[in-house]
């Protein structure tokens, strides 16, 4: 146990310059729009493909 405690909280926030607002609730468009239970497999193919294999 320790005599310290340390608390972070954030002072800043994202801001697109596009919208001028976040991305929170909303999301972002994905460069390779593909279902979500395919997104894992798709990206580890770009990936592989990126590095030559």
């Amino acid at each position: 146990m320790s005599e310290h405690v340390l608390v972070a909280v954030p002072t800043a926030r994202t801001v697109s310059t596009v919208t001028g607002g976040n991305w929170e609730g909303v999301g972002v468009v994905p460069d390779v729009p593909v279902p979500a239970d395919q997104a894992l497999e798709t990206a580890l193919k770009a990936a592989r493909a990126a590095a030559g294999g």
